[in-house]
């Protein structure tokens, strides 16, 4: 039987993209393109996974007026939700993309509280539908209201129940995930640094030979001392592969860059689908950053392919 999949992000949200010539600071903007998309980390994951013909569901919170319109959008993008009531209203967020110089500047709203029993919904439908999928992808941030507990006893029941799991997590709850072992972690080069090494945040595809030394021997070590493979993504530099005491990169194939929002989401899609078809580390990672390119591509975030459409690219 083919794998199953689920997705989780406690953070769900509708993305408006525009589409303009140039920003000017302070100027009127006329807008040549505009679309609006279920979206947040998870929910691209899960659209990723959909256009490359995977069975997927996608575990959220939600609330407010505007439930209905993520739902059926995510419905509409082939992604189906399973969600616990949060008494939030979604956020929304907005990304700015430059035709003229290919830049994408992106407003993230604050996230609504969820209520108090939002956490314990959410684990009690999570371990319900456990035994439904063979892969778990967490990533994203969590929405204000969730205990620090709740990410790290998520992955350590579908790690006690032989699933594997990838996070594209950083901070607190990165860390605190580690000690239950996941099989893969995806952070940026720049979310590994502030996580691990330093409070600053790097340019991601920095090549500063002292700092990218010092990460490959962190990666080694955090990756012997949890026994989970660790891979880097750098934007359009070769990502960093760190498993069995060393490091490797690989590098992401040329693209002509639309927008890079979800670009990361699709590289966590790509490396869950080869890892769930029983598949090595390396082409896992090659398939991810083939999928993160694609989505590079393209204006809408988190999609590899034109609506209604499956990629097969196993």
């Amino acid at each position: 039987m083919a794998p199953g999949f689920a997705t989780l992000c406690l953070n769900p949200t509708l993305q408006k993209t525009l589409l303009c010539s140039r920003l000017e600071p302070g100027a009127i903007h006329r807008c040549l393109q505009r679309r609006v998309d279920a979206s947040g980390k998870g929910v691209n994951v899960a659209r990723v996974l959909a256009q490359l013909g995977q069975r997927v569901v996608h575990l959220t919170q939600a609330g407010g007026d505007e439930r209905a319109r993520f739902l059926r959008l995510a419905a509409d993008a082939q992604v189906p939700v399973s969600w616990v009531e949060s008494g939030a209203s979604l956020r929304h967020c907005t990304t700015l993309v430059e035709v003229d110089t290919g830049r994408a500047t992106e407003l993230i709203e604050p996230a609504e509280p969820v209520q108090p029993e939002t956490a314990s919904l959410l684990r009690r439908s999570f371990s319900q539908q456990l035994a439904a999928f063979d892969v778990l992808v967490i990533s994203g941030t969590r929405a204000p209201g969730f205990p620090d507990t709740l990410l790290p006893e998520l992955v350590a029941e579908a790690k006690a129940a032989g699933k594997r799991v990838i996070l594209d997590l950083k901070g607190q709850d990165l860390q605190t995930c580690l000690e239950a072992e996941p099989d893969v972690i995806k952070p940026n080069l720049a979310e590994f640094v502030s996580t691990f090494l330093s409070s600053s945040m790097p340019e991601e595809e920095t090549e500063d030979p002292a700092l990218l030394s010092h990460v490959k021997e962190h990666m080694v070590a955090l990756s012997r001392r949890h026994r989970t493979a660790i891979v880097l993504t750098r934007g359009g530099r070769p990502a960093l592969v760190a498993s069995r005491g060393e490091v490797n990169s690989v590098a992401p194939p040329a693209t002509r860059v639309v927008n890079t929002i979800g670009s990361g989401d699709a590289v966590a899609a790509g490396i869950a689908v080869v890892l769930g078809h029983d598949g090595e580390l390396s082409r896992a990672v090659a398939l991810g950053l083939e999928c993160g390119a694609l989505n590079a591509s393209r204006i809408e975030p988190g999609c590899i392919t034109e609506p209604g459409q499956q990629l097969q690219l196993l």
